[in-house]
């Protein structure tokens, strides 16, 4: 008999290591808000673990412009703050931000006034 149990514990803890042991939830990066401040573009996010966060910023023609990455060590609300000073006018920019081996798109309108979008 005890050998019967040591032998289905050895088997379920080889499952668990091979197949990985999953949480009751996956990583996530939730987009919360995209802010057009006068001199910046502040996008607002939180993410479910601690992890690399890569923001990829395109032009509207879909060239990429802009990339930068960051480290954070605990889950939660973060920002990327995006200088406007180099983009253009009355554009409209996407942007993808890659975390855990997923993507997760938003755009935004730079435009004259103060705020948008």
């Amino acid at each position: 008999m005890g050998r019967a149990i040591s032998t289905s514990f050895g088997l379920c803890l080889v499952f668990i290591l091979f197949t990985g042991f999953s949480t009751d939830e996956d990583p996530r990066l939730y987009i919360n808000e995209i802010m057009v401040q006068e001199s910046y573009v502040q996008i607002d996010y939180e993410i479910t673990f601690g992890g690399f966060v890569e923001l990829h910023l395109k032009n509207s023609t879909g060239e990429k412009i802009w990339v930068k990455g960051k480290v954070e060590d605990t889950a939660g609300n973060f920002i990327f703050r995006i200088s406007r000073k180099p983009l253009e006018l009355e554009k409209r920019y996407s942007f993808i931000l890659k975390y855990k081996g997923k993507d997760y798109s938003g755009s935004f309108y730079n435009s004259t006034s103060k705020e948008s979008e």
